[in-house]
């Protein structure tokens, strides 16, 4: 089975742009990653740009997508308000376990998972131990 995950960056108006990750979305995976190689707005923007992903990598030019390696179609970013990002109880999209969102302002990643509470990401091997 796969850790799923969306990917989205919040804008200062409040919009998200987000896409679908399929695999290691857990925060010492897709979460590390993420904070580790995907750390300024024009990364993030850049990453979401080619749509939905299979596998994320420490690189876009090794990063696994939908639509730009496998050829699938209707793979692209999907932009919905901050409250509808958000995880809510009896959502259509229960199979997501956590939700990333990267904060233009701050420049900072957040994670969520299913139930909406906020979730450290590990910066380090020692975090991911404890």
């Amino acid at each position: 089975m796969s850790t799923r995950s969306y990917i989205g960056t919040l804008k200062e108006d409040k919009t998200v742009f987000f896409v679908y990750c399929h695999h290691d979305g857990y925060p010492s995976g897709v979460g590390r990653t993420l904070r580790e190689y995907y750390d300024r707005p024009e990364d993030v923007i850049n990453l979401l740009s080619f749509g939905n992903i299979s596998s994320l990598a420490t690189t876009i030019e090794d990063t696994v997508f939908y639509g730009r390696d496998r050829n699938e179609t209707n793979q692209e970013l999907v932009e919905v308000t901050y409250d509808e990002y958000l995880p809510s109880t009896g959502s259509r999209d229960s199979g997501i376990e956590y939700r990333y969102l990267f904060d233009e302002y701050s420049e900072e990643w957040l994670c969520y998972n299913m139930q909406g509470d906020l979730v450290e990401i590990p910066t380090d091997d020692l975090d991911i131990i404890r």
